[in-house]
Parts: C-alpha cells; structure tokens; sequence
C-alpha cells in the first residue's frame, strides 16, 4: 500500500486498485472460490491466507496512520471490511463501473464514521 503521508487519498487509491482487480476476470474468480470456500475447509484456508497477506500491508499503513494521529486506534478487518463492502457489491452487480469518485466517497465517509465514533 502506497504511503503519501494522507490516509484518506491512500485508503481511496487502494479502494481503486481493490475494484480494478476484483473486476478482472481472476478477480471475479476469486469471489466465486470465496463463496465456494464457506463449505470447504482447504479451500477456505487458502482464501483466508489471501486476505491475511492483503490485510497484513492495510494493517501496517493504518498503524502508520494512527501513530501519526491521521485517525484513532482501529481494527485494520473492521476498516477492511467497511471499505471492501462497497467495492465487492459494485463488481458483483455490475450495474456500472466503480469510479475514483466513489473512491472517494467510501473512505471519507468510513473514516469519518471511524473518527466521530472515537471516544477518547
């Protein structure tokens, strides 16, 4: 994951490199494997050493993140799973492209949630 020194604008270029690989033809296998791997549990050992090594390189720039107080202490699957959501549904429905602007629009309103949900 790319470090700018701005969470914000690398949480929305890694959203865009999420949906331009989940919408490629080995990214919507991939989804199809990650279905399939709920009744099997090789299958879904491989699938969870995937998102591991994917959670793993989000874990670090979101430890970065708050060391430099860009946000407040987090749990990098919970933001995973909030940004990847959206992601996963535009690919799935296919009912149009998703954009940088929608980008844009999941990380800031994830990381606001995330920072108005802080109690300190």
């Amino acid at each position: 994951m790319h470090d700018s020194g701005d969470i914000d604008a690398d949480l929305a270029g890694f959203l865009e490199a999420l949906a331009a690989a989940t919408a490629s033809p080995q990214g919507r296998a991939l989804l199809t494997v990650v279905a399939s791997a709920r009744e099997d549990p090789e299958l879904r050992a491989v699938v969870d050493e995937v998102f591991e090594r994917r959670l793993g390189a989000l874990d670090r720039r979101l430890q970065v993140a708050i060391e430099r107080g860009e946000l407040p202490p987090v749990e990098s699957s919970f933001v995973a799973e909030l940004l990847a959501g959206p992601v996963q549904l535009f690919v799935t429905r296919g009912a149009r492209a998703f954009t940088p602007a929608d980008a844009v629009r999941v990380t800031g309103v994830v990381l606001a949630g995330i920072r108005a949900t802080h109690s300190t």
